[in-house]
């Protein structure tokens, strides 16, 4: 009886962490969306609209072919506010995000709060690259891959 008790609790505690994981990627109110991360309209994107809002952000203006973006979470290694390229896609963004893990999804959230989630595991790079981000968005890299 012991046993199976200590194993509940043990399994709880492992559950327990990887949902704090998790929430410690959330949105700690360093993000805040923006307009919509642009999409493909041939159909052939896995992504999906969500209701999901998180809270907006103020984002100082885009400078001289530079825009703001902002990456935080999970298996980011660079991670923080970046200046870059107004074209740039999602596939760059995590290029420079330096990912240790590659995550099932990640969230596109624009400066007024709404949010897009895109699966990244297993998509071919060229379906990243039409993924266009804009102004002030962020890109949040949650811990969903605990055990593999």
């Amino acid at each position: 009886m012991r046993y199976i008790l200590f194993i509940v609790a043990a399994s709880a505690l492992v559950l327990n962490g990887c949902a704090l994981a998790q929430s410690r990627a959330g949105d700690d109110g360093r993000f805040s969306p923006s307009p919509l991360a642009q999409e493909p309209s041939d159909g052939t994107w896995k992504s999906g609209l969500t209701n999901r809002t998180f809270g907006a952000i103020e984002v100082p203006p885009a400078r001289n072919g530079e825009i703001l973006v902002i990456i935080a979470g999970g298996p980011a290694s660079n991670q923080g506010q970046f200046w870059l390229p107004e074209q740039i896609s999602l596939a760059t963004a995590l290029d420079l995000a330096k990912l240790s893990d590659t995550p099932r999804n990640i969230w596109v959230i624009e400066a007024d709060g709404r949010a897009v989630k895109h699966r990244v595991l297993n998509q071919p790079r060229k379906e990243l690259e039409q993924v266009r981000i804009n102004h002030g968005s962020r890109i949040m890299v949650p811990w969903d891959r605990c055990f593999g």
